[in-house]
């Protein structure tokens, strides 16, 4: 009987813990734009994802593509208009599997405009990670 307790007992750690979500901050600046990458995830999908833009530079309106270029290799190019008018630009991001451990420290983003594009580093703020 004290063998199923311990069975028992182990599964419900193990599906507890290969359940839970992660919040992950990817956060990057360039000259013009400053980008702020949240993700919801746990092991197995990405549950949720948002990308915020801000111009920090000259920008006050504009049609905007943004690329974004996946750890893992995938990708995504989004169009959208941007005013300064909103302050920030909110749209989903495009990954398509979690990033898991710490091997994803960082990765691309592009953000062409008015024929200029500049390329941002996100990088993992290891401040705003919860479990």
């Amino acid at each position: 009987m004290k063998r199923y307790y311990v069975l028992i007992s182990c599964l419900i750690v193990f599906l507890l813990t290969g359940c839970s979500e992660q919040t992950l901050t990817y956060e990057g600046e360039s000259t013009n734009w400053r980008v702020i990458y949240k993700i919801i995830q746990n092991e197995k999908e990405v549950r949720k994802q948002s990308v915020e833009i801000q111009s920090i530079g000259e920008i006050q309106k504009s049609n905007i593509t943004f690329k974004q270029t996946n750890p893992r290799g995938s990708g995504c190019e989004q169009y959208f208009d941007y005013d300064i008018k909103g302050d920030k630009e909110l749209i989903r991001g495009c990954l398509d599997e979690p990033l898991l451990d710490n091997k994803d420290d960082s990765f691309d983003v592009f953000i062409a405009w008015e024929g200029q594009e500049e390329k941002i580093v996100l990088k993992k703020n290891l401040k705003k990670q919860a479990n």
